[in-house]
Formats: C-alpha cells, structure tokens, sequence
C-alpha cells in the first residue's frame, strides 16, 4: 500500500507521540511543542499514512510576516526509516512553502546529523553559519563565577540598537535562540521578547555582548537556554556566569549555552566546564525560494 502526506488531524497525535517516543532515546522536545504547532494557525502540520497508521511527521511555521518557512520536527517511525521517507516529507514540505509565497526555508541542524544534513542538501539548502553548543549540569559548577564586565537586562528595542553599535557581533545579522533564527529587525527581536529576555555586557562605554535566554524544556527536563554573543572571552565568560546564576535562581537543573566557535577555548581553560557534558555544532541552513520582487 502506498504512502501517503496529507494534513495533520488531531486524532493523530497520539500516534505521533509514540513516534517521539521512540526518538533520541525518549529525550524528544516534540511532545512540548505539538500542542503549541496544533493551536498557531502559522503552523502547517502533516503526516505520513501508511495502512491507517501515521509513520512520518513534520512542520512549517511561516515567521517573519510571511517571508520565512520554518522546518522542523521531521520525525520518521524507527520501523520505516531508510525507505527514503524523510525525503519525501522534506520534498512535500518544501511544495507547501513554495505555494504558501514563503521567500525562503530555514532549518537548524545538529552538523553531526548525518541524515538532516543529507536532506538539507538534497532539497538545495545552504549553510549561513556554525554555532556551538554546550550542555552541563548547573550543580557542577559549585561556585564559579566570572564577574569581570557587568550584564544588565536590557529589553527588545535596546537589543537593536546595541547591536547596530556592535555591528559584527552577530553571524549573518541573525539571533539563535533556543532551537530558532530570525533575522535582528527590531520586528522580529520584538518577538523574541514574548517569550525570552535580552542582555547586554559593556566595558569602557561600548557594547561586547548581547545574550538571550529563557526557560526550556529539553526532553524530559527543564533547563536554561541561552544564546551568547560576545567580542572576546572575557565577555563571553562573565555572560556564561549571568546564566549560571539565572539557571540556579530558577532551580532548574541544566544549561544550554549556544555560542560562537571561538569561544570552545573556554572548555579547556574553565574547571567545571572540562568535566562531562554534552557538546555539539549547529548550523543554520537556508533555501530561497523567492526573491523580495517576486
């Protein structure tokens, strides 16, 4: 019997949780975020059928006031993996961007994932920029602390305009935060704020990093996520020690830090960020598929 992509129906979603539950070792974020992908009319959800039973999933959000697709949560049915279904998903999810006028796709993808990558590829994705990402348990830093350049919050229209000072800050004048990327507009940091916050570090009357975080939910655990941007590693690191400092306060057992490439020296200088942990590189990849005239 054939495959079949149609829309999602909300009968589906037990079906789909099982899929996440066989996914990453039961750590999917999936079963978080579905609820959330179901209820935002911007999200365009679809399965996979196979003999009445929904063996593939995957999600465009369109961000941005319509010019950004956004791809993400394909998942396949251990069972049916190597048949070429994510292809086939990722070629469906690309056609609904295509008829929606989206002006481009964008994904995030873990560089050492082989098969993500591979279909990044295949529908003509390229890559913007690499970040780092770095997970540890809050409780193994003890007492460290790097107090050097003071942080403060700063909110969403202050972002802007300390990163328009800081103009090589960002890779490719574009926020990661958590999972996501959205081009810095004052719109779009806008945004941002609903669900995070923003801060800035300063030394000598100039900005040297601008960070975001918020409270997560990775797997089966709540941690906190923050994505810092800093000029050199003494920024960088007194940005890392804020986090620390949040994740504590909020009594959330893990951090996730995003970062960029140069600051992984920082792994090897700094005690507790030596010992275990969990680290990767992530990359934003992007496909047009229109141009702003048409």
């Amino acid at each position: 019997m054939a495959y079949e992509i149609r829309a999602f129906k909300l009968s589906d979603k037990p079906q789909i949780l099982e899929i996440a539950r066989r996914t990453w070792g039961g750590h999917d974020h999936l079963p978080h975020v579905i609820d959330k992908w179901i209820a935002d009319p911007n999200s365009h959800l679809y399965v996979m059928d196979h003999e009445s039973r929904v063996v593939s999933v995957a999600n465009l959000k369109v961000i941005e006031a319509g010019r950004t697709g956004w791809m993400e949560g394909l998942r396949v049915h251990p069972r049916y993996r190597k048949r070429g279904l994510g292809a086939l998903m990722t070629q469906h999810v690309v056609k609904v961007g295509s008829d929606l006028g989206v002006e481009r796709l964008r994904l995030t993808a873990a560089l050492d994932n082989r098969p993500s990558l591979k279909l990044a590829r295949e529908i003509g994705m390229s890559e913007r920029f690499r970040m780092s990402v770095l997970w540890k348990g809050v409780s193994e830093a003890r007492a460290w602390k790097h107090e050097s350049v003071p942080i403060r919050k700063i909110d969403s229209d202050r972002t802007f305009d300390a990163l328009r000072e800081a103009v090589d800050l960002l890779p490719g004048n574009v926020v990661v935060y958590y999972w996501y990327a959205l081009d810095a507009t004052q719109e779009n940091l806008r945004e941002i704020g609903k669900v995070a916050d923003f801060w800035e570090g300063r030394r000598e009357g100039r900005t040297v990093s601008v960070s975001v975080g918020l409270a997560a939910e990775e797997g089966d655990e709540r941690l906190w996520s923050c994505t810092i941007y800093a000029i050199d590693l003494d920024a960088f690191l007194s940005n890392l020690s804020h986090h620390l400092q949040l994740a504590k306060q909020l009594k959330l057992p893990g951090l996730m830090c995003i970062h960029q490439l140069a600051f992984e020296a920082a792994y090897k200088q700094v005690a507790w960020l030596k010992r275990g942990g969990h680290r990767m590189r992530l990359g934003l990849f992007e496909k047009q598929l229109f141009s702003r005239s048409g």
